[in-house]
C-alpha cells in the first residue's frame, strides 16, 4: 500500500514537473526571433515563390502548404530551447530542482508539438475552407488530423536532434537546421508528386520523414499516393519512435558537457 502510494505520489510529481517545462517553453520560446522567422516567415515566402506564375490544383496546392507549415513550424522551436538555456545557465536550475533529462527533453518535444499542432491546425482549417478541400468520409478526416499530430511530434523530434550538439551557441544550430530541413523538403514529394518523382529519387524520398505525412495527405484528400494510408501512418509512428532513442542516447551523453563548456 505504501509502495502504491509512493508511486502514485512520484508520477503526480513527474506530471506536474514536466507539464510545467511545457508551460515554460510555450512562454519563453514562442515568439524568440529564430522561431519567428524560422517557423512562420519561412515557409511563407518559400510558398509564394513556388505557387507564382504555376498552374497548381488546389490539392496539390493544399498538400504544400500543410506540409511546410507544420513541418518548419514544428521544426523552429525545438531546436532553439537547448542552446539559449546553456547560455543562460537553465539548464542547470532545473536538474538541480531536481528533474531530469528525460523530463527536460519531454517539456520541450511537447511543448513544440503543441504549438505547431495548434498554430498549423488552424491554418489548415482556414485553408481547407477557402479552397474548397473536403474529405470523403469523416475516418479520413481522423486519419490526417492525426498525421497532423504525428508530424508535428516528428518535426520537433527533429529539432531536439538538431540541437544534440553541447553548445551555446545558437547561429550554430540554427545553420545545422538549415541545413538538415531544407534537403527533407525538397526530397519529400512536396513540390513534385512522389509518383512523378526519377525511380532513384523515390527511393532517396523514404528517408525522409515529411515523406509519409505528404503521401498520407495525398490520400485523405483524393490525389494519387504511392502507398497505402495505414502503412503510412504506421511508418510516422515508427519515425517517433526512432527519433525518440535516438534523442534520449545523445543528449544523455551530451548533457554533462554543456555545463562544462
Amino acid at each position: 500500500m505504501i509502495d502504491e502510494t509512493y508511486k502514485r505520489e512520484e508520477t503526480l510529481l513527474a506530471l506536474k514537473q514536466l507539464w510545467a517545462l511545457i508551460i515554460k517553453n510555450i512562454r519563453l520560446y514562442f515568439r524568440k526571433g529564430p522561431v519567428l522567422i524560422f517557423g512562420f516567415l519561412f515557409p511563407l515566402f518559400i510558398t509564394f515563390s513556388w505557387m507564382i506564375g504555376r498552374e497548381i490544383s488546389l490539392a496539390r496546392l493544399f498538400i504544400g502548404i500543410t506540409s511546410m507549415a507544420i513541418f518548419f513550424t514544428s521544426t523552429a522551436i525545438s531546436p532553439v530551447i537547448l542552446p539559449w538555456e546553456t547560455r543562460e545557465k537553465g539548464l542547470e536550475r532545473q536538474l538541480v530542482s531536481p528533474t531530469n533529462v528525460t523530463r527536460i527533453l519531454g517539456g520541450i518535444i511537447l511543448a513544440s508539438t503543441l504549438v505547431s499542432f495548434i498554430t498549423t491546425s488552424t491554418l489548415v482549417l482556414a485553408l481547407s475552407i477557402g479552397m474548397g478541400i473536403t474529405f470523403s468520409s469523416p475516418t479520413l478526416f481522423m486519419v490526417f488530423v492525426g498525421s497532423l499530430a504525428l508530424i508535428s511530434l516528428v518535426g520537433s523530434l527533429i529539432g531536439v536532434l538538431i540541437s544534440a550538439p553541447p553548445t551555446d551557441q545558437l547561429p550554430d544550430i540554427m545553420t545545422l537546421a538549415t541545413l538538415l530541413k531544407f534537403p527533407l523538403v525538397f526530397i519529400s514529394g512536396v513540390f513534385i508528386p512522389i509518383h512523378q518523382l526519377l525511380p532513384e529519387a523515390q527511393i532517396a524520398a523514404w528517408f525522409s520523414p515529411l515523406t509519409p505525412f505528404v503521401d498520407a495527405i495525398a490520400a485523405c484528400v483524393g490525389e494519387a499516393h504511392v502507398i497505402p494510408l495505414p502503412l503510412n501512418v504506421l511508418v510516422l509512428v515508427a519515425w517517433t519512435l526512432a527519433l525518440y532513442v535516438v534523442n534520449m542516447i545523445l543528449h544523455r551523453r551530451t548533457m554533462e558537457k554543456r555545463f562544462s563548456h
